[in-house]
């Protein structure tokens, strides 16, 4: 005749307890992950404004040339009217 053998609650408390990871073990696994993280999204962040002005740059240029060609050569006027500086 065989025995079947019973677990305790106890025991699978136990077993079961020391599987999982404590709130506070998994909130500084998280403190860390997002300490390494955070100066990489930080230059993710630089990169893409740094692209966005090098887009508008682009833009401005290329809307100087079109108007260069269409107006003989000549440069667009500065419309700012506190800097309007007359050549003679």
């Amino acid at each position: 005749m065989t025995q079947i053998r019973t677990i305790n609650e106890t025991d699978a408390r136990t077993r079961y307890v020391t599987r999982i990871f404590t709130l506070i073990e998994l909130l500084v696994i998280i403190a860390i992950l997002a300490a390494i993280l955070l100066p990489a999204l930080d230059m993710a962040k630089k990169k893409g404004k740094e692209s966005v002005c090098m887009n508008n740059l682009r833009q401005l240029s290329l809307g100087v040339l079109m108007y260069t060609s269409d107006y003989e050569d000549r440069v667009p006027p500065n419309w700012n009217t506190n800097t309007v500086r007359v050549i003679s």
